[in-house]
């Protein structure tokens, strides 16, 4: 039996055309003969690129002691750049607190 022979693809041209391509990942690979795992794999590479070039993002932080005047404080409170707030009842581990902190697309 006639074994296929394996065409090489170049996977940063494939991303940019899946990228550009406005359409789902199942139907890029289907279009493409492509296995959907392949194409998954080859996006995160690509994003870890990206990540890995683009240099930390560095935010202004305020601190206030200041209770609120309705007297429920809460422990922590973290408002994002986008307006999205998170507000914590209890005290957290510096570890959890920076995780919260770091820009994650919000």
């Amino acid at each position: 039996m006639a074994r296929k022979k394996k065409t090489r693809r170049d996977p940063q041209k494939i991303v940019q055309q899946f990228l550009s391509s406005n359409t789902t990942q199942k139907r890029f690979c289907r279009k493409h003969n492509l296995a959907l795992s392949t194409l998954q794999y080859w996006l995160h590479q690509h994003r870890h690129q990206q990540s890995s070039h683009e240099p930390p993002v560095f935010l202004p932080v305020e601190v206030s002691a200041e209770p609120p005047a309705n007297g429920n404080s809460p422990a922590c409170e973290i408002e994002y750049p986008n307006g999205v707030r998170i507000r914590l009842s209890e005290p957290v581990s510096i570890y959890f607190l920076n995780q919260l902190v770091q820009v994650r697309g919000l």
